[in-house]
């Protein structure tokens, strides 16, 4: 966060990329972080998007909304959403964003992945904005 005017957005860009740099992430890593990917990539647009949500929020959410209710559950007996609907790995990540895009602020893009194994998954919507 920048709260003085001195020096130009070209130094401060400048100072903000190598001390970002001297963290030994390249420019373009993904970063898995527990319940978000985040793509670094320098430029101005990161400097103002590095801080999206408070990841404690988040794992909040995701817990008291997701894991608690679905976690080593019956889907079909023990979670009303899937009494009707068959509980694929598509129509998981459906309900899943269906509970959590309420919760999170709508200018956030949000987007669920959810693996079936290490090389198989499903996310929803297939492409954010």
């Amino acid at each position: 966060r920048r709260d003085t005017d001195e020096g130009s957005d070209e130094d401060f860009d400048k100072v903000i990329q190598d001390l970002v740099k001297s963290s030994g992430v390249p420019s373009g890593t993904r970063m898995k972080l527990r319940y978000e990917e985040m793509r670094i990539d320098w430029s101005r647009d990161f400097l103002h998007t590095v801080y999206v949500i408070d990841m404690k929020v988040l794992s909040d959410l995701i817990s008291a909304n997701i894991l608690d209710k679905f976690d080593h559950k019956n889907l079909n007996l023990d979670v009303p959403a899937f009494a009707n609907l068959n509980p694929s790995a598509e129509n998981i990540a459906i309900v899943i964003f269906g509970i959590l895009r309420p919760l999170i602020n709508e200018h956030l893009d949000l987007q669920v992945r959810l693996y079936e194994t290490p090389r198989n998954f499903v996310e929803y919507p297939h492409q954010l904005k």
